[in-house]
Parts: C-alpha cells; structure tokens; sequence
C-alpha cells in the first residue's frame, strides 16, 4: 500500500469544499415553496412530505417514535429517511423551517452533494492512496461526470449508494480475499445500502466469482468457501433488518411488500406508459449522462491495462463483477434511468487511473503505450465537452425559477382567472403544473394516473388546469400503456383536450405549455354575465 502525500490530500481537501460550495447556489434554486419543488422534481416533493411528517412536533414520545420508525412510505429504506431527517431537524431548531430554499438545498447538500463527495475520495483512495498527482486528476475526472453533477442538484437516495457501495467496496479490497474482518465489515455496509436501495443484494453475485478464484487457485475449499459467501449473506441480512426498524412490525413487513411489488411492476413496465426497453432506449440515455462510446472504450480498455498490473489484478475483478451484473440488470432488465446506474458506472470509471500517465510507461512497449495515449486524448476531449455541459446545466439549474414556462404559465393563467379566485372552486392541476399549495380558498386537486371523464365527472372540477407534454405524451401512436384499455379511456378526453373541445368545459386560457379549461356554467357566470 503506498503512502499518502500530505500535498495531495490538502489539495483533495480544498477541491472538495470548493465543489461543495458551489453546488450550493443551484440547490437553493427553484425551491421557493413545496409548489415549485413538485414541479421541478416531484419525487422531492413525495419524500418531502414523509420527512416533514417523521420531524414535525408529536404530543409525547412514543407517538414520534412511532412516526418516526414507521413513516409509511417504503420506496426508499429508513437509511435514507433518518438521514435526510437530519438538516431537516437543524431547519426545525433554528426556526428556519418554513425558509423552503434553506431547507432544500440543507437536504439536497447533505444527502447527495456530501456522500457523493465521500463515495469519490474512496474509490480515489483505493485506487492510490492519496499518494501522487494521479489521485487529484482522477477526483477531478470523476468528479466532472455529468451523471455525478446531475445527480448532486436533487435529493434522492442514489448518492447514499454510490457511498454505501463504495465503502463496501473499499472494505472488500481492504480484506484482499483473505475472507476476514473487513470481509464482514463490507457485508455490513453491503445490508445497509440494501435497506436504502435493493441494488446491494448484487455484491451476493459479485463475490461469487471472487470466492470462485479462491477454489481454482486452490488455497480454500468449496465448503469452507461456500460458508463464507453464506456467512457474508446472513451478515447482509441482519444489517438490512437492524438498518430498517419497521420491519421488526408485521404492519411494516406487510406495507414494505405491498411497495415493493408495486415498484417492481412500475419500474420494469412502466407508469401508466410502457416504458422503451432494449438498446436504442438505453444508449440514448447513456451518452449524455456518461459519455460517448470512445470514452466507454476508454474505460473498458483500462481495465485491460488493470489485468496486466499484477498489483491492480484484485481490484480489477472486484470492480469488474461489482460493475456486470447491476449494469445487466439497470441496462436491460429495467427502463434506464441515469441515477440507476451511477453506484456501478462510477466505481468502473476509477478504472481511468491506469490510463493517466507515470513513469512507468518507459517500461511498457509500444503495442500498449500507443492505444493508451490515443485513449489518454479521448479521455482529455470528453472531459472538456464533459464540463461544458456540466457548466450549461448548473447555471440552467440556478436559473430554473426564471426560466420556468410552468411557473409563467400559472402567471398568465392566474390573470385570466382572477374573476374566481375568492370563490371556493375545485381545481384540478397536472402535477408539473406550477399553483401554490397556499392558493386558498381553491381546493386543489392532481393525480399521477391518466385522467378520463369518469374522473373529471366524479370529482366535479370546476378549473383544469393542464399540460400538453401529457397531452402529447398520451396521444403519441407509438405509446403503448401498461393498462391498453385505461390508456384508450383516457385518450378520449385526451383528444377532446388538445382540440379545446372537453365536454362541459370552456377553454379560458392557453400557450405552449399548458391549458385552463373552466366548467361552462362558471364561464357564464363570470365571463359571459359578471
């Protein structure tokens, strides 16, 4: 192992404030109110509404406790909640609770920007220890993937993953495949990066061909081998349970179960549309999230050269079965999201450290210095477009508020509407489509579905309020729904929409981004006879 460099680690140190500074002024963006953090991230919104109950005031303490532990929205695992309650606390104890622009970027800082940081300096260290100038051009490499930066501008659990998988993965390279302590320390974090995210039950797969190993070269047996992996495993599962309390109640076994089905069935069909699937889907995803094909090469290629170090050989195969068969399942088996992949993605572009030169390529010949320093130059040119996007989508992010056509929609809409705005209406809004929450004496109204006329009748909405991306979204030929006969129900008032025809209903407003139908009898009311 080498020895850290004190100038490096200070100039690691500095960066990361730095970085962490100025990922300050674009997570403070766009956070005025809870409206306009549903609109610009709406699964914001949803754990904002679980985190704002588990801390809010309770009468005594066994009924926070139990809000606390049993916060009834199991998408994420309670390590997420109870951290991301945290700021959130501090936010309630300085009174700056209702200062919504403090408190997001509090959340969005300590729970994406902070671990992601961490997850960096880690898969940095095991790379080289800290110990020359190839450890800061590797931070700064991976630190300008435009899937890292993005995902440092909102609050979701994928920067708690990328941590939790790089500590279990710093702790399985610590324990060099000697199946001891830190063997069992990486379980440890692997159960808990399960019970935050189930992508951790993937390093049950990615230690097999580690164990594997073993057996061929003949230093364990398969029984003993066969011990450990089941070892690993039972350790795994207690960190899961210990690290989600709720499952010590039948009630939160059960509701964990029901969510989870649920999840499955959504993130591997769709919501509401069937999701694109296959290669085409996935690489139009991957590209401006990780880069082009040569910079992907350029990764592969570095494993190559990790191969051939007798002293990188190890970490090479634990990164390389970490990395296969989470990207199998999050390429192919599930609609590609970038943030999906990011706990594997980032670990694997580590890799890059064999490509950045040392003195060691005197030694090496010319059939292998050649493709690298064509890769070097790859990987120099997509840092560059890297950081330009990176740039354009911080300062879009700072200025979202301004340039936002939901929330001047709702602006302009709001004028025409003004005749009803003291009057006890019931409005329905298209969850992108920027109100305040505090637009009293209006009831408000939004749902995540398809909208159909059965719908709309029931509910007896006397304002819609309504997007044409949806519009378009549902009335695309080629979309085909997860429920083929809800989809064709809801085309029907879909069409009837964008032809401005919706029964009963007077259109009152509209621009490129949306629409505001008003019920007939109120536009005669207030339009026609004021």
């Amino acid at each position: 192992m080498k020895k850290a460099n004190i100038w490096v680690v200070l100039s690691l140190a500095i960066i990361t404030v730095a970085v962490f500074v100025v990922f300050i002024f674009p997570n403070k963006a766009g956070s005025a109110d809870e409206a306009m953090v549903n609109i610009f991230q709406p699964d914001e919104y949803a754990t904002w509404t679980v985190v704002d109950r588990m801390t809010s005031p309770k009468p005594d303490r066994p009924s926070f406790l139990q809000h606390y532990f049993l916060y009834d929205f199991y998408h994420y695992g309670f390590p997420y909640f109870s951290l991301s309650t945290i700021p959130v606390f501090v936010a309630r104890w300085t009174h700056q609770i209702d200062n919504m622009s403090f408190v997001m970027a509090s959340i969005r800082q300590f729970i994406s920007v902070l671990p992601s940081l961490i997850a960096l300096l880690i898969l940095v260290y095991i790379q080289d220890q800290f110990s020359s100038y190839k450890s800061i051009l590797l931070y700064l490499i991976l630190l300008s993937v435009p899937a890292v930066v993005n995902n440092n501008m909102w609050w979701h659990p994928d920067g708690l993953c990328m941590l939790f998988s790089a500590l279990t993965l710093f702790f399985l390279w610590k324990d060099e495949q000697k199946f001891g302590k830190y063997f069992y320390i990486a379980a440890i974090f692997a159960g808990i990066l399960t019970a935050t995210k189930l992508i951790g039950v993937f390093f049950l797969v990615a230690i097999i061909p580690i164990l594997l190993g073993q057996l061929k070269a003949k230093k364990w047996r398969f029984v003993e081998l066969v011990g450990q992996w089941s070892l690993f495993a039972i350790i795994m599962a207690i960190a899961f349970v210990i690290s989600n309390p709720f499952l010590f109640t039948l009630k939160g076994i059960a509701s964990y179960a029901r969510t989870l089905y649920s999840e499955f069935s959504q993130i591997s069909a769709g919501y509401n549309l069937v999701y694109e699937k296959g290669f085409a889907a996935t690489w139009a995803g991957i590209q401006p999230a990780y880069g082009t094909l040569p910079f992907l090469i350029a990764v592969a290629f570095s494993f190559a050269l990790g191969f051939l170090d007798k002293d990188k050989q190890k970490l090479s195969l634990l990164l390389l079965c970490w990395f296969v068969p989470l990207t199998v399942t999050v390429l192919f088996a599930t609609h590609f999201k970038y943030q999906y992949w990011l706990p594997a993605a980032i670990p694997a572009f580590s890799m890059l450290y064999m490509l950045i030169p040392d003195k060691t390529w005197k030694k090496d010949k010319l059939w292998l210095n050649i493709p690298r320093a064509v890769f070097v130059a790859v990987v120099v040119i997509q840092v560059v477009f890297f950081n330009i996007q990176n740039v354009q989508s911080v300062s879009a992010q700072i200025q979202r508020e301004e340039n936002s056509e939901s929330i001047q929609f709702y602006r302009e809409a709001i004028q025409v509407l003004e005749p009803t705005r003291n009057e006890n209406l019931n409005v329905y809004y298209d969850y992108r489509v920027y109100i305040p929450f505090d637009s009293e004496p209006w009831q408000l109204h939004t749902a995540f579905e398809m909208l159909d006329y059965p719908y709309i009748q029931e509910e007896n909405f006397d304002i819609l309020l309504l997007m044409n991306q949806r519009v378009t979204d549902y009335l695309n030929p080629r979309a085909e729904g997860v429920n083929p006969d809800k989809l064709e129900t809801a085309r029907i008032f879909y069409r009837e929409v964008r032809d401005n025809q919706v029964r009963n209903y007077i259109l009152l407003y509209e621009n490129d981004f949306g629409k505001a139908f008003i019920r007939q009898d109120l536009f005669e009311q207030y339009y026609q006879n004021p």
